[in-house]
């Protein structure tokens, strides 16, 4: 039902609702045949992110007095997960110790806490079964070329494709990753976890939702990482990535030039 299309994924609560717009127009703006896409955005409210994007896509323009109606076979659908979804990632999130009401008040956002970072996971229960691979990308992304040419290059015989840092990835964070741990990941460096391309379908053969979200509870106990989506989804697929084209996904910008091991040596 789906074969015909480019999937694209975007997920952000009602802080992104302005950038996922920048994002869907430069994502529109730049491909040869937008009608080819199929952008599914899990957001908060489907209601006050359909009348952002009424007003600043230029999805309408191209559409003359077709409105993006959230009962139509639009290009874009938007996504509302349900609240045992949203519960079990508040309860399973296991570097924030005193809970998001607390960060919320202490404004101690030094880590990617979002229930919306972490609702990836969750992408093969909340997409319709026939969507199988797909292009996700985070809300403060900009597309620069036709982002068919990307989701082409994917090869089913991989699990998952990234661009993995120039340099190693540690987020600007001092000891980001447990040193301990660094011997589970089949390279020194990390594919950043912004824009990767992957199928649905070995999401749901391999249970990779448990599988990280595991991983993100044993840290609880175990002090494996800093939080953030970054390392599970690396030791997760370790070895099942396919290594994209730099281009896709510009990292190194303000990252440190050090092997890891000097990194976890200071």
């Amino acid at each position: 039902m789906n074969k015909q299309y480019s999937n694209i994924v975007i997920a952000g609560d009602h802080d992104a609702y302005i950038p996922i717009c920048a994002l869907l127009n430069s994502i529109i703006l730049n491909c040869n045949n937008y009608k080819q896409l199929k952008i599914y955005i899990v957001c908060e409210s489907a209601i006050e992110l359909n009348k952002l994007i009424n007003v600043n896509c230029y999805i309408n323009e191209l559409e003359i007095n077709k409105r993006l109606d959230l009962t139509s076979n639009s290009i874009i659908k938007l996504i509302e997960p349900p609240t045992y979804i949203i519960n079990e990632i508040i309860e399973k999130q296991s570097f924030i110790s005193n809970g998001v009401d607390h960060l919320k008040k202490t404004k101690d956002w030094s880590k990617p806490i979002s229930i919306y970072n972490f609702i990836r996971f969750y992408f093969p229960k909340l997409l319709p079964n026939y969507v199988n691979k797909v292009i996700y990308l985070d809300t403060d992304t900009i597309v620069k070329c036709d982002i068919e040419e990307l989701f082409n290059l994917f090869e089913p015989k991989y699990d998952l494709g990234a661009v993995f840092s120039k340099f190693p990835y540690i987020l600007e964070k001092k000891n980001w990753i447990n040193p301990s741990y660094i011997s589970l990941l089949s390279r020194n460096n990390l594919f950043n976890a912004g824009m990767y391309v992957t199928y649905m379908n070995k999401w749901r053969e391999n249970n990779y939702l448990y599988q990280c979200m595991s991983l993100i509870e044993s840290n609880k106990v175990n002090n494996i990482y800093n939080g953030g989506t970054q390392v599970p989804m690396n030791v997760i697929f370790s070895g099942s990535t396919q290594e994209l084209p730099q281009e896709w996904n510009q990292t190194g910008l303000g990252e440190r030039t050090r092997p890891v091991s000097q990194i976890f040596e200071e």
